[in-house]
């Protein structure tokens, strides 16, 4: 979990404005992941004063499209990291967690993970990431490649700690209750048991 001296802490180690609205997405850098979908969306927000993090391989600027689309985008706006070996720092300095993937993710690994530093995750509502935003979470969803949709979704969420206080908090309640570390292993380790020797 990251609260307000963690993300002091993180945005000073990586010289992010204290002040931003950030947010991030990471992972693969590719058009299956929705990135252009995101940086579309960006290109609308740009100029508010808020910060895109993207951290993740390949470097954006080596396809065509991405790199037209960021050609757009302020310098100030966006800051893009190569893959990183530790991505607790990231989350802890970002606001809201963008997972705008418009391929069928099986889980939604990001999600639960942003979610468990206290962070919103908004995600497209593909695969089984409706399986982890549902009931109350299910605001935090949106139509894959809707870029409209994930504008007026995201804008709001950039400044939750002043409108939503309490979020922060239950997010990581709602992965402690529903994604518990401990019962996530013994359940793995059951099917794997289970499996053993079959071919």
């Amino acid at each position: 979990f990251g609260g307000a001296a963690e993300r002091e802490a993180a945005r000073r180690s990586l010289g992010i404005d204290q002040d931003a609205p950030v947010a991030l997405y990471y992972g693969h850098i590719s058009q299956e992941k929705g990135v252009s979908d995101l940086l579309e969306a960006w290109s609308r927000i740009a100029g508010s004063g808020a910060l895109l993090l993207l951290v993740g391989f390949p470097d954006p600027f080596t396809n065509p499209n991405f790199a037209r689309l960021l050609r757009r985008l302020p310098n100030s706006s966006y800051r893009w990291f190569d893959n990183q070996a530790e991505v607790v720092p990231f989350l802890h300095a970002a606001d809201v967690v963008v997972v705008p993937s418009t391929r069928d993710e099986s889980f939604g690994r990001v999600v639960v993970e942003a979610m468990a530093t206290g962070r919103p995750a908004l995600a497209t509502r593909v695969g089984g990431i409706p399986e982890i935003l549902h009931g109350r979470m299910s605001r935090f969803l949106y139509q894959p490649t809707d870029v409209e949709e994930l504008v007026a979704k995201l804008v709001p969420l950039l400044t939750w700690r002043t409108s939503e206080p309490h979020l922060a908090a239950e997010c990581r309640a709602w992965v402690e209750r529903k994604f518990p570390f401990d019962a996530h292993v013994r359940q793995l380790e059951r099917v794997l048991t289970e499996h053993r020797g079959r071919s």
